[in-house]
């Protein structure tokens, strides 16, 4: 038995990775040998032996372009997000479904149009908000780096989009 796995080393350090996964019977058959090798560095050189030398080459090669067709495109993506949002409009109307204060005491606010916002933790501003909420319209604007301001009866608020 041993002196098998040694004749398969043997055969994988001379005739190459080709020699030894001429066939799918022979690459099944390496493959069961390298499992049964003991010392964990002689079973990775029996494995690193079973995969043709021309596969080895192209799966490197295509794995660097696509690396480096990556490399910066991360940018790229950011602005056109930024752009796409950007040209999207820059407030929004919205009447007043349901609003209060949570147990931090910042207002939150559900829209008709399912919408949920909830002031920033951050912020101390304080709005009016009507008894009753029929036909109360509010308006949020979006403000520098991404951040929105809600407009209810001359007053704002620094909200984030819940929902």
């Amino acid at each position: 038995m041993t002196n098998r796995l040694f004749l398969v080393l043997i055969a994988a350090l001379t005739l190459g990775p080709a020699g030894l996964a001429q066939t799918n019977e022979d690459f099944v058959t390496s493959f069961n040998d390298c499992k049964k090798i003991q010392k964990a560095a002689d079973r990775l050189q029996c494995f690193d032996g079973l995969e043709p030398a021309g596969n080895r080459n192209i799966s490197q090669g295509s794995n660097k372009s696509e690396q480096e067709q990556d490399f910066g495109a991360q940018q790229i993506k950011a602005r056109k997000r930024a752009a796409e949002t950007a040209s999207g409009s820059d407030s929004l109307t919205a009447e007043i479904l349901e609003a209060g204060k949570n147990r931090a005491g910042q207002y939150f606010f559900i829209f008709k149009n399912s919408q949920v916002w909830r002031q920033l933790p951050s912020d101390d501003g304080r709005v009016r908000i009507p008894k009753s909420l029929d036909g109360v319209k509010v308006t949020i604007k979006r403000k520098s780096l991404g951040s929105h301001k809600l407009y209810l009866n001359g007053r704002s608020i620094k909200v984030k989009r819940i929902k």
